[in-house]
C-alpha cells in the first residue's frame, strides 16, 4: 500500500529535517558537515529551447537543442512502424508524461515537474489508436534533466509540434558548510533563520541567506550530543534532548541562551516532539544501544514520565502524524529500516513503510499520506495510505450533474425535475465528461488509495486541472492531476480540500466512436493490480457529431397572375416588389437522431428581431431518436413581413439566423450548437398605399 521513490542520491548522511510547505522545500542537515535544501518544485533558470517544428517520420528529436536527427542526446523518436501505425518513444534516460487534452499555455514549469514520468511509455500516433491528436499535450523529462511541455499541432507521418523546454535550478542546494556533525535542523517562523544542533554539543542560530558555520550564532554549548530540537517560537524557546545514558531534556532561551533542565535520566534519547499546549514532550530512546527502543511521554510541568511503547528498533527522530497531534511518526533504523507510527489514543504501533532506504533518520510530512524520508545517503519520497471509516452512496456517482441513477441502461441522461440545474431528456454524452467519484467512501469504506479509469477496457490516461486549497497562499490554486506511469490516480486524501470534491476524472471523448461505451472505474488499495478492492461501471451513449444547420434557397411568393408562383432569392439579393411572403429551405438535422431543437429568426434594423419558425424534441414522441429536418421549406405556411407591423422591417436588410441544438450533454450543460445565416434586402412598399 505504499510507494517509495528515491529523489536524491549522494547525500552525506541526511539526519534531521524540517519541511517548509510555503516553499515546497525540505531543509536538512548532513552529518558530513552541511546544511542543505531539496526543492520539490524547482525554480526556472530559463528556457533552453522553444518553438514550432516538424518531427519527420523515423527521425529523432532533441528537445534541449530543438534539433532533429543531430548527433547528441536525442529525447524522443517518432517511429513509423507500418503504414498508418506510428508511435512516439522516449530515448535513453528521457521520460514521457501524457496529459492529453489540456491547456498548453496554462501549464507552468512547476506543474510540468509534478507529473509522473515513465521512461518506458510510448504514445500511440496510429490512425486507429491516436493519443497524439491535434491539441494533445505531453511532457518530456529530457536527457539533460530539463523539462519540456509539447503540444501536437498536426499529426500524420510527420508530427508537427510546438514546445518549450525549461532549464531548472538543481533540486539539491547546499546552503552552508563547516558544521561539526550536525544532527537536526528546525526552521524559525520568520522564514529567515534556522536552529541547528551539533553532536559536539552546540545549539546554533543560522541565517539561511548566509548559512556557513562560521557565520552562525552559538546559543548554547557544552551539551552532551544534542539531537532533535522542538521549537517554541511563541515563547522564544527551544527544547532539545541529549543522546546519553543519563541524558536530559533541556529548554533553551533563544535570546539569552540560558539552559533549563526539564528532565534527566533519558537513555539514548534521539527524537523529540512538544505538543502545542506545551504540556507534554514525546521522546524516542535507544535503550541498550538501540536494541530496546521506546517512546516516552514526559509532563513538562512536573517531569512525570511514562513509557508508552517498547520493543522498537533504534527509533530515531519524530514528526507529528496528524494536525490534531494524535499520532507520531518516526523512523526505525537497521535492520528494520522502516517508518512507523504510534496512535497516541490507543498506543497501537503500525509500520507504515517497511522498505525505506538504509539507515533512515527523520521523516517530514508533506501531507498525511505523503512523506519525505532522510536516510544515510539518499532522500526518498513515500506515498502511503491511512485508516478508514464507512460512508454511503455509489463509488461512481455520476457525470457532472447527471447521477448514475438518471442514466438509462442504453446510456442516455434524463434529469428533468423542478429546479434541477440540468434539464434534459434522453440525452447522449459528449465533449469532456466530469466523472464524479465518492472519494470519501472509496478511501474510508473500501480502503482504496488509487483508481484507474477504463473505457471499453482501454485506459485513456488523460490529465486535467482542478482547484485545490493551498495553505501557503490561502486560496484555491489550479492543480494538475495526471496518472502515474501505471495509469493510477490518487483518491482524495483526508485533510485535502478540493473545490470540486467529487471530481475524479475529466474524460475527453473525442477519440471515441459515436455509440454506446462502458466507462469503468477500478479502485485499488495500492498500485498492484492484484489489490483491486471494488469497481463500478456506467454505460453511456457518446455522440460527438454536431448537428447540421443550413439555410438553402429563399423562396419569395409572387402575386397571383404572375408567370410563376414564386422566385428564388440568392444571398444579398434585393426584393423590391411582389408579395411580402417568404419560405426558406432549411436543414436542421442530427444524423445520430439526437436533435434537441431548432429556431429560425430574422434580425434587422436597430436591434429588432422576430421568430419565424421553430421545433423541439419535446413536441415529438418520447422515443430517443429525432433527427429533425432536411431541405424542408419553413414555415409550412408562408411567412409575412407585413405581419411584423414594422415600417423598418419592410425597408431594411434582413439576416436570417438558423440555430440548431443537439441533446448531447457533458454532464453540466448541452454542448452541441450549430448556426447558419443568410442575408437579403427588402424594399417593400407600404401596404396601406
Amino acid at each position: 500500500m505504499t510507494e517509495v521513490t528515491t529523489i536524491a542520491t549522494g547525500i552525506d548522511a541526511a539526519i534531521g529535517c524540517d519541511y517548509r510547505r510555503s516553499e515546497r522545500a525540505l531543509y536538512f542537515v548532513e552529518y558530513g558537515g552541511s546544511i542543505a535544501r531539496y526543492d520539490l518544485v524547482r525554480d526556472t533558470v530559463g528556457t533552453v529551447s522553444t518553438g514550432t517544428d516538424t518531427i519527420v517520420g523515423t527521425y529523432q528529436y532533441d528537445l534541449d537543442t530543438g534539433q532533429q536527427g543531430a548527433a547528441g542526446d536525442d529525447d524522443v523518436w517518432w517511429e513509423i512502424i507500418t503504414d498508418g501505425e506510428r508511435k512516439l518513444v522516449s530515448l535513453e534516460d528521457a521520460a514521457i508524461a501524457y496529459l492529453g487534452d489540456v491547456d498548453y499555455d496554462g501549464i507552468s514549469s512547476a506543474e510540468v515537474q509534478d507529473l509522473d514520468y515513465d521512461r518506458s511509455q510510448d504514445l500511440s500516433g496510429s490512425d486507429t489508436d491516436n493519443e497524439l491528436f491535434e491539441g494533445a499535450v505531453f511532457a518530456v523529462r529530457t536527457n539533460d534533466d530539463n523539462y519540456a511541455k509539447v503540444e501536437v499541432l498536426d499529426h500524420g507521418d510527420d508530427l508537427q509540434v510546438r514546445y518549450r523546454t525549461y532549464e531548472l535550478q538543481d533540486a539539491y542546494q547546499e546552503l552552508g558548510t563547516g558544521y561539526d556533525r550536525p544532527e537536526d535542523i528546525v526552521l524559525g517562523s520568520d522564514g529567515n533563520h534556522a536552529y541547528v544542533t551539533e553532536r559536539g554539543g552546540d545549539v546554533l542560530r543560522v541565517d539561511l541567506d548566509d548559512a556557513d558555520r562560521s557565520q552562525a550564532t552559538v546559543l548554547a554549548s557544552g551539551l552532551t550530543r544534542p539531537h532533535q530540537l522542538a521549537l517554541d517560537d511563541d515563547h522564544n524557546q527551544a527544547y532539545v534532548v541529549e543522546h546519553d545514558d543519563d541524558g536530559r531534556l533541556l529548554r533553551i532561551d533563544l535570546t539569552s541562551g540560558a539552559v533549563d533542565e526539564r528532565y534527566s535520566g533519558l537513555d539514548g534519547a534521539v527524537g523529540l516532539l512538544v505538543d502545542d499546549d506545551r504540556q507534554f514532550a514525546y521522546v524516542t530512546e535507544q535503550r541498550d544501544g538501540g536494541a530496546s527502543g521506546v517512546l516516552t511521554r514526559i509532563e513538562l510541568a512536573t517531569g512525570a514520565n511514562e513509557m508508552l511503547v517498547g520493543n522498537l528498533t533504534a527509533p530515531f527522530m519524530l514528526s507529528w502524524g496528524s494536525p490534531t497531534e494524535d499520532r507520531v511518526v518516526f523512523t526505525e533504523r537497521d535492520p528494520e529500516n522502516a517508518v512507523s507510527m504510534v496512535d497516541l489514543t490507543t498506543l497501537d504501533v503500525d509500520t507504515l513503510v517497511d522498505d525505506v532506504p538504509f539507515r533512515p533518520s527523520s521523516v517530514a510530512l508533506v501531507s498525511e499520506d505523503d512523506l519525505l524520508v532522510c536516510s544515510d545517503d539518499v532522500l526518498a519520497a513515500v506515498d502511503l495510505a491511512a485508516d478508514l471509516y464507512p460512508a454511503d452512496a455509489p463509488l461512481f456517482m455520476g457525470i457532472g450533474h447527471v447521477p448514475v441513477t438518471d442514466i438509462s441502461a442504453d446510456g442516455y441522461a434524463t434529469t428533468q425535475g423542478p429546479g434541477y440545474p440540468l434539464q434534459t431528456k434522453n440525452a447522449p454524452f459528449g465533449g469532456r465528461l466530469p466523472i464524479m467519484l465518492n472519494h470519501e467512501r472509496a478511501y474510508h469504506d473500501e480502503g482504496a488509495r488509487y483508481y484507474r479509469l477504463l473505457v471499453d477496457g482501454d485506459e485513456p490516461r488523460q490529465s486535467w486541472r482542478q482547484l485545490k486549497w493551498t495553505t501557503s497562499t490561502n486560496r484555491f490554486e489550479p492543480t494538475a492531476v495526471s496518472a502515474s506511469s501505471g495509469g493510477y490516480y490518487r483518491i482524495h486524501r483526508p485533510g485535502e480540500i478540493w473545490y470540486n470534491s467529487r471530481l475524479g476524472y475529466k474524460l475527453g471523448t473525442g477519440w471515441l466512436t459515436n455509440g454506446e461505451h462502458t466507462i469503468t472505474v477500478k479502485f485499488y488499495s495500492d498500485r498492484d493490480r492484484s489489490t483491486l478492492v471494488d469497481q463500478e461501471h456506467v454505460d453511456v451513449h457518446i455522440d460527438n457529431q454536431h448537428p447540421r444547420a443550413e439555410i438553402g434557397t429563399i423562396y419569395h411568393k409572387l402575386p397571383s397572375g404572375s408567370a410563376s408562383t414564386e422566385e428564388e432569392i440568392g444571398a444579398c439579393g434585393i426584393v423590391d416588389g411582389g408579395t411580402d411572403e417568404f419560405q426558406l429551405g432549411l436543414t436542421a438535422h442530427d444524423p445520430e437522431g439526437h436533435l434537441r431543437s431548432w429556431s429560425l429568426r430574422t434580425l434587422w434594423g436597430d436591434n429588432e428581431s422576430a421568430s419565424i419558425a421553430s421545433d423541439s424534441y419535446d413536441d415529438h414522441d418520447s422515443s430517443v431518436s429525432w433527427a429533425g429536418i432536411q431541405d424542408s421549406r419553413e414555415p409550412s405556411g408562408w411567412w409575412s413581413v407585413y405581419a411584423l407591423e414594422s415600417d423598418s422591417a419592410r425597408q431594411c436588410a434582413h439576416t436570417f439566423y438558423l440555430d440548431v441544438w443537439g441533446r448531447t450533454v457533458n454532464g453540466y450543460h448541452h454542448v452541441h450548437h450549430s448556426r447558419y445565416h443568410k442575408s437579403i434586402t427588402m424594399l417593400l412598399p407600404d401596404p396601406s398605399s
